[in-house]
């Protein structure tokens, strides 16, 4: 079988699964959660979520970006993305220099972060692709991140510049992921989604509003789909209801995907990981690890909250609500079916 053949074979299984979970749940995929009714596969919204461990050099972008690009040749896709790896811990580690007054160790960190970024877009494009948005796009936010570190504790409290820091990731990696899919002749822009998810303004625990969160984010979101363009949407980052940046709290990207689709009524998110799916165990613990095709909700969030570090649990809720499948598969392993969560019974 070609290499289409078999990339068609596995569309063809993913939708079987996906249906059979719809089914169990009585709901048909045209009319998934509160979405309006979807009556052709074109009008149906599927949002995928890549996490860092995926998102580790030019080469896994690419590879990621492929997966979004062939899905968007027939659906209309919303692309979530983290960090790149280990670039949150990095920040991170920014911010506790500046609670220290280490301005310059912070300044250094930073400018090594922005120049990771930098980096790597380079290597998606050789000095002759000519790429003036994105290049644009990454300098302006190195200088950006530079200005945030320079001024922090001028007017602001430890923890707004603590998620204002840490809120570069996902928008580097954001633009960086929808350069990727320009270059495989997907039309892609980066979002921000702390234009659109709004928090209830508590920065240790944050909770979002979901209805002011879901009408932005309907707002900021269709007018792409109608130009067939495919957003990126940064996870991880909201804005308090005075507009300042916060975040959803650590690796909530995976909670970033859940409320974009429940926003969109989506058909279905997929978490692409470095990991195929559910096991019953932890399978690089275990060798005899069994995978798990299919969970309901209940019990995929018991294993999100007994240590099964595959989806953020707060996911499951908002999924849950809106009668929304989640398969979670492997961005590497592409033969692996992957796990789907729903309502089963």
């Amino acid at each position: 079988m070609s290499v289409e053949g078999q990339q068609e074979q596995r569309e063809n299984e993913e939708a079987a699964q996906r249906n059979v979970v719809l089914r169990q749940a009585n709901v048909p995929c045209e009319s998934a959660a509160r979405a309006v009714q979807h009556t052709h596969a074109a009008d149906r919204v599927r949002v995928m979520k890549f996490g860092g461990s995926v998102l580790t050099s030019a080469e896994s972008l690419m590879n990621a970006a492929a997966h979004a690009a062939r899905a968007a040749e027939t659906e209309r896709v919303v692309v979530v993305v983290s960090a790149l790896r280990g670039v949150t811990d990095r920040l991170y580690s920014v911010t506790r220099a500046l609670r220290m007054r280490d301005a310059a160790t912070a300044l250094v960190e930073a400018e090594e972060i922005a120049q990771l970024h930098i980096h790597v877009g380079k290597q998606l494009f050789s000095d002759a692709e000519q790429e003036f948005q994105f290049r644009l796009e990454l300098a302006e936010l190195a200088h950006a991140l530079d200005l945030v570190v320079r001024h922090a504790g001028h007017g602001e409290s430890p923890l707004e510049m603590t998620d204002e820091v840490v809120s570069f990731g996902e928008r580097l990696s954001a633009r960086i992921f929808a350069a990727a899919l320009r270059k495989l002749s997907a039309h892609a822009e980066a979002l921000d989604a702390f234009e659109f998810i709004v928090t209830d303004g508590d920065r240790e625990d944050p909770h979002p509003r979901l209805e002011e969160s879901y009408q932005k984010t309907r707002e900021a979101l269709d007018p792409f789909f109608l130009m067939g363009t495919i957003p990126v949407v940064t996870g991880f980052v909201a804005s308090t209801p005075e507009g300042r940046i916060t975040t959803l709290g650590r690796n909530s990207s995976d909670y970033s995907a859940a409320i974009v689709a429940c926003a969109l009524g989506a058909c279905d998110v997929t978490i692409w990981s470095n990991v195929a799916g559910f096991f019953n165990s932890d399978p690089n613990e275990n060798a005899d690890a069994q995978w798990i095709a299919r969970l309901s909700y209940e019990e995929a969030m018991e294993l999100a909250r007994n240590g099964a570090r595959v989806v953020h649990p707060k996911a499951f809720k908002f999924l849950m609500q809106e009668r929304i499948p989640l398969l979670v598969r492997s961005a590497t392993n592409v033969d692996a079916p992957g796990t789907w969560v729903g309502h089963i019974g």
